[in-house]
């Protein structure tokens, strides 16, 4: 059996970061794995049925026991002797074992929603099982907890039941991360693991009432999959503490630049009050993680509705759009003015704030209280075939920038740039204008990373990935994907529709058009043939698998593959932040094409595809990949 595992982190204690039901793997530890490691080790690992581990399809392989025997490997394999284990919903089931009938290997045991039957849960559990390989005229609810269902509507029910998980408002980018790892396995692998499981009640009390161990159950009360008292149960058969999470339900881990920053400024200063004012969807994620939205929000005009009406045919002059904003922006910063003169606050911070920023600069007396700016790029690029006036345009809206800026160096207390040196790009804000780098590199503290939300993942060659996807030996693997905005919609249907002129020079071709968060899916074309998705969690990892990327992203639109070519679209201005591709392996050669023969170039493009650079960086350790590769 091929386990894989990941070690993050160093000194003691370990902390174990169980596998659970095999109907996700192990990223769903990832806002835990990262924060973690900065204070001690942590051990992850996929279970038996997905991720990267093996996928056997007898129910005998996946036990109870079973589960508890591989973990128990891998902290042999890992030499880790002892370690805090936390797991979530049917890992609580190898958590008892490993408890109860190794001591000597726990140092505590963190249950988050836990699976095991215990007397309040354990009636229900069995009703479910009854009737799950029953034949239904139809499956409503509950009844998606079946065989069949399961067999015949794979995504449906992996919708069902994390939706179901995760019942918290504005959940969609977990919900669509669960869905995507359920993706990764297969119904008959599920219906394996089910079939696998044979701890009843009485297994399941006798081990909980052997546990020494310290113990902390953490149990959502909106919980839709495992009732809260089952969780307590737990914890007053182990004599351990109950935590409960109020409106929560059976997944609360996975719940993430603004977010960051709340949580360091509280770490820091004690007592701490923030209130935000922004836009939605940004309020969205905010209010999830309980933070206090100003009232004032609501009357701040839309900007990114703004550039989506100045869009069109995936032409967008993006610097003529920000220009025509400019009564938008105008009416935020007074109501940013009205907000601040309400109340007296010790701290605003501006993340890519333009308005206030830029108003700020112009009205420096109205400034109140300390001020910190964030962004992640500097100034305006001319687009070269506008001509002259456009390179007039753009360098006159930089030196007012930079006229504000020296003018007014005390105005803003702190100014960061969210990433590092060698993202702005060299070249000057425009005729008799300072260099952007240096300039930059004058004016601004460096993050020296961006902040993405992502876990940095460990070095993995490129086979691996490709098999992970299910990329297969003999495919022209390409990915098609326009960002995280409405912009791009068009552009990805012409380029779906350019698939069967390239499938006709190039026969193993094989497209997957990712729409992103914000494009309804069913307004793209039906092509045969190519596959269409809607969020793809890990998308830095399969444009890394793929053979050819076609990409849009920071408001201009490159397409890359693995050897040197690229191409971009008329029209768009590119701001002064690097433009990058997942794989870089020399200078990038730039084309305007029509549409009309789109398919034609791209299979020009995608004819002779060179294996060049197919790996990715990041931290060790993973296991059991050949370091060769990684």
């Amino acid at each position: 059996m091929r386990l894989h595992w990941e070690v993050h982190g160093q000194g003691t204690p370990t902390v174990f970061l169980l596998p659970a039901w095999s109907i996700i793997h192990s990223r769903h530890w990832k806002f835990q794995v990262a924060d973690l490691a900065r204070h001690c080790r942590v051990l992850v690992m996929d279970g038996r049925g997905n991720g990267l581990s093996d996928r056997p399809l007898d129910p005998a392989a996946y036990a109870e026991d079973e589960f508890a025997a591989d973990a128990l490997a891998v902290m042999d394999d890992t030499e880790t002797a002892d370690a805090a284990l936390v797991s979530l919903s049917n890992g609580a089931r190898w958590a008892l074992l490993l408890a109860a009938e190794h001591p000597e290997r726990v140092i505590s045991a963190t249950f988050i929603g836990p699976a095991a039957p215990f007397a309040p849960w354990a009636p229900l559990r069995s009703a479910i099982s009854a009737v799950f390989d029953e034949k239904f005229e139809e499956y409503v609810d509950w009844m998606k907890f079946n065989s069949h269902y399961w067999l015949q509507a794979h995504r449906g029910f992996l919708e069902f039941f994390f939706g179901r998980a995760l019942p918290e408002a504005h959940s969609t980018k977990p919900f669509e991360d669960a869905v995507a790892w359920g993706l990764e396995t297969t119904p008959e692998v599920l219906l394996a693991t089910d079939r696998g499981l044979s701890m009843d009640e009485v297994r399941a009390s006798e081990l909980a009432g052997r546990v020494i161990c310290p113990v902390l159950v953490i149990h959502g009360d909106e919980d839709e999959i495992v009732m809260h008292p089952n969780g307590a149960a737990l914890a007053e058969l182990t004599h351990g503490r109950l935590l409960t999470m109020e409106g929560s339900g059976h997944i609360p881990h996975l719940r993430g630049r603004d977010v960051a920053i709340a949580r360091e400024l509280r770490h820091r200063v004690p007592n701490l009050e923030i209130e935000w004012l922004a836009q939605d969807p940004v309020t969205r994620v905010l209010q999830t993680h309980g933070e206090t939205i100003h009232p004032a929000s609501r009357d701040l005009a839309s900007e990114s509705r703004h550039i989506e009406l100045e869009s069109g045919s995936h032409r967008l002059h993006v610097f003529e759009a920000w220009r025509r904003m400019d009564e938008i922006l105008f009416s935020n910063f007074m109501v940013f003015l009205d907000a601040v003169r309400e109340r007296d606050y010790d701290l605003w911070i501006g993340d890519e704030a333009w308005e206030v920023d830029h108003y700020l600069h112009e009205n420096p007396e109205l400034k109140q209280a300390a001020y910190v700016w964030l962004t992640d790029f500097v100034g305006w690029l001319p687009m070269p075939t506008l001509g002259k006036h456009d390179i007039e345009l753009t360098a006159d809206y930089n030196a007012e920038m930079i006229e504000h800026i020296e003018r007014y160096p005390w105005l803003r207390d702190r100014a960061i740039f969210i990433g590092r040196p060698r993202d702005v790009p060299p070249g000057t804000f425009g005729p008799n204008l300072p260099e952007i780098r240096k300039w930059t590199q004058r004016h601004y503290q460096f993050t020296d990373a961006y902040i993405l939300g992502l876990d940095a993942t460990a070095r993995v060659g490129r086979d691996e990935l490709r098999r992970r996807f299910g990329f297969r030996e003999g495919e022209t693997i390409c990915i098609a994907s326009v960002g995280g905005s409405g912009v791009g919609s068009e552009l990805l249907g012409r380029l779906m529709g350019a698939f069967p002129a390239v499938l006709r020079r190039l026969p193993g071709f094989r497209m997957i058009a990712v729409a992103g968060p914000r494009i309804d899916v069913s307004t793209l074309p039906q092509v045969d043939g190519v596959e269409v998705r809607g969020f793809v969690p890990d998308l830095d990892q399969q444009l890394a698998a793929c053979d050819v990327a076609l990409v849009q992203g920071g408001l201009t639109t490159y397409g890359f593959r693995r050897s040197d070519s690229g191409a971009s679209c008329r029209d768009h201005r590119i701001p002064g932040f690097a433009a990058g591709g997942v794989c870089r392996c020399g200078g990038w050669r730039r084309s305007s094409r029509g549409q009309a023969d789109c398919g034609a170039a791209l299979a020009r493009e995608c004819a002779d595809v060179p294996d060049c650079c197919g790996r990715m960086g990041s931290t060790q350790l993973r296991a059991p990949v050949d370091q060769s590769e990684g």
